[in-house]
């Protein structure tokens, strides 16, 4: 997705000095930039209709795509428990956590894990997902704080 799609002139001054360097949309917030966000949301969502200029302070969930698929911009963008929006830069730090949740559902729809070792102590409830060649042996992985995804490659 070309970055010129992203507007960032409304919040661009307010987000320094992030945005000194980088556009907006180029900001990692949970575990994917903004712009990345849209577009692993176009592969999940086919049925996506995006506007024409997308405000690129807008830190989009899940659930916000798959209404998205459902339903108009308009509609949809009135939701506003569906998103976040960067108005300062400590907000990439207060909506990191909930952005991670939300990014976790999307990074796992419609995958499966890899098998987990049984030498592998798992703590928590919450969710954990790993992808392919990923070794993991005699560890304790503690998911007591939340979903937690490990890439592929990674040895633990």
């Amino acid at each position: 997705m070309d970055i010129s799609r992203f507007t960032d002139i409304h919040c661009r001054d307010q987000l320094m000095p992030f945005t000194l360097t980088r556009h907006t949309a180029e900001i990692r917030v949970g575990m994917f930039t903004i712009k990345e966000k849209w577009e692993l949301a176009l592969t999940l969502f086919p049925g996506i209709q995006l506007p024409e200029s997308i405000p690129a302070d807008i830190i989009p969930g899940h659930d916000f795509f798959a209404l998205l698929n459902e339903k108009k911009w308009e509609e949809v963008i009135a939701e506003t428990q569906l998103f976040r929006v960067l108005h300062h830069p400590w907000d990439i730090t207060r909506y990191n956590d909930w952005s991670i949740r939300q990014d976790y559902l999307m990074a796992v729809k419609n995958r499966q894990t890899s098998p987990i070792s049984s030498t592998v102590k798992i703590t928590g409830l919450a969710d954990l997902f790993l992808e392919k060649d990923v070794i993991a042996e005699h560890c304790y992985i503690n998911t007591t704080g939340g979903p937690v995804y490990i890439s592929s490659g990674a040895e633990i």
